[in-house]
Formats: C-alpha cells, structure tokens, sequence
C-alpha cells in the first residue's frame, strides 16, 4: 500500500477482512462529493459521500478528539446507544490504557445527514467543523506505531546537548 502508515494500516485492516480496497473504492468513487484532509489542528480527515438520497460523512482521527464530537455509539453488543459520559470516560479510559503501550488510537465515525435541508445553510459542506458533529462512533482501532530508526540517536543527541525530551512520537501524551 501507499500512504501515511496510518491510511496503510487501516488499508491493511480491510484486506484482513476480506476487502479489496482498490475494488471498494471504484464502486463508491462517483459517490464522493467532498473530501476534508486531514490538519494538525483539527486531528481528523473526512469524506462527504452521496449515499441515495441522503449524505453520509465518514470521519476518522485521534480517538481523543474524535470521540468528543459523537452523539452515538455501537456498543459491544452492536447496539446503537447514546453517548454518555460514562460511556466516554470508558472509551476514553479504553483509548488511554492504548497509548500506554504504544498504539496510535484512530476513532471511525459516521454521521448522516438529509440531502435537501431548508434550514441548512448553503456553504454549510465548506467548513469541516460543520459536517464532523454528531458522529456516531463505529469502532476504536490501535495501530503500532513503533519509534523511527533515527529517533533513539536524536535523542540521545537532545539529551547531550541537555535537552529533556518530554514527547517523542504522537499527539497522545501516553504513547
């Protein structure tokens, strides 16, 4: 695969399931009606899909972020529940004791919204804020992300010249 290791990861995921990517995408490709990458700032990328007469967006990013923004969630049963705040502090309590052994936790999300809303404003699909609330979370994956080769050598070259290195690697201060 090509990509970041995140998008190969997940890639890899789906032909483990039994999916084939390239096959998957060309079926939907014609139904992408906007893409929204993926920023530092906002640590999640999403698509904006046509799915008959309706929009779906697809979101995924940093799952202590992402969570944040979810209404719904499928439990371990594959029941669709509300989000609580119990049920956040477990998940969020889940996406924790992930970092702490070193996985990147990505959080795969979807909402759904009408294709035709009187009361919806005409740029509302622009702004990525907009369409990545109310999400219903489908699923916490935990990727490795195992520290680059030249990572230890940098380091060790910081902590010579007396820096004190706090993060090495990931927006999660546990990984």
């Amino acid at each position: 695969f090509v990509g970041n290791r995140t998008e190969c990861a997940l890639l890899m995921l789906l032909r483990n399931w039994g999916y084939d990517y390239n096959e998957t995408r060309s079926q939907h490709e014609a139904d992408v009606v906007k893409l929204y990458g993926f920023t530092s700032a906002r640590k999640m990328a999403s698509v904006l899909v046509k799915m008959g007469d309706s929009y779906r967006v697809y979101n995924k990013g940093a799952a202590e972020w992402v969570l944040r923004r979810c209404k719904r969630v499928y439990n371990e049963y594959g029941d669709l529940v509300e989000m609580s705040d119990e049920v956040l502090e477990k998940l969020m309590n889940t996406v924790t004791d992930m970092a702490k052994v070193g996985l990147r936790c990505i959080c795969l999300t979807y909402t759904d919204y009408p294709m035709k809303d009187p009361e919806r404003p005409e740029d509302f699909f622009e702004d990525p804020d907009n369409v990545d609330r109310n999400l219903t979370a489908m699923c916490i994956v935990g990727i490795k992300d195992p520290v680059r080769k030249e990572v230890p050598d940098a380091v060790a070259t910081c902590q010579r010249a007396g820096i004190t290195v706090r993060m090495v690697t990931g927006d999660n201060i546990h990984t």
